[in-house]
């Protein structure tokens, strides 16, 4: 089925398309149909050797350790209707095939745009950019970013396209077009986010911005 969600081109391709694969040690992770579930294949011959039962519907994951993060729910699609809608963002144990836990994501999630480093987990939505912690799923912090890369916190200045009178915020039905969406790069301290023609340093710690560039 993953043909079906292409825009009509090699160039247009859903970016969580391309996080639906991972290999690691002696296994091939992967989700065999667009939208799951999550399949392990051993690297060697392809044979199966799990299927993770709880993680149908998946869009794209990750993997750190032993742990899988994915996002559970309508796939991101390109074209005019780009956002994913309401989605579950979860953790679960690869060994056991036990979910960890698992947390909707309110503001309409930006698909392609979750990272996880260490003991963090951070993704873009309509709200901004969000820091989980990946034990427990709980919120860290919450940063409002909009498209052109300003912030928001609803006192402190507000973005072009605000002031311009255009409607941007989690009712927005699209902050992104096609691959426009943001690009997130986790270090060990520091969040660093591209959207647009900017891109801002964040302390991993608290969400801070330490600095902002062209």
């Amino acid at each position: 089925e993953w043909i079906g969600w292409q825009g009509g081109s090699i160039k247009s391709i859903s970016t969580q398309q391309q996080r639906c694969l991972a290999a690691i040690g002696k296994a091939v992770y992967l989700c065999p149909g667009f939208g799951g579930p999550v399949t392990a294949l051993d690297s060697r011959t392809g044979a199966e050797k799990q299927v993770y039962r709880l993680t149908e519907q998946t869009a794209e994951f990750l993997i750190e350790g032993n742990i899988l993060y994915g996002i559970q729910g309508a796939p991101y699609r390109v074209g005019k209707s780009n956002v994913a809608g309401s989605v579950e963002l979860y953790a679960l144990d690869l060994d056991k095939g036990a979910m960890i836990w698992s947390k909707p994501i309110a503001n309409e999630y930006t698909g392609g745009t979750f990272a996880v480093k260490g003991g963090r987990v951070v993704f873009h939505s309509g709200g901004g950019l969000t820091c989980l912690d990946h034990a427990t799923g709980e919120e860290v912090w919450t940063e409002a970013v909009q498209p052109d890369g300003t912030q928001r916190n609803g006192r402190g200045d507000l973005s072009k396209e605000v002031r311009r009178g255009k409607k941007t915020g989690p009712d927005t039905p699209s902050l992104f077009t096609g691959n426009d969406q943001p690009t997130i790069v986790l270090t060990d301290d520091m969040v660093y986010c591209a959207i647009g023609k900017s891109i801002m340093a964040k302390s991993l710690a608290d969400g801070k911005t330490q600095w902002t560039a062209d």
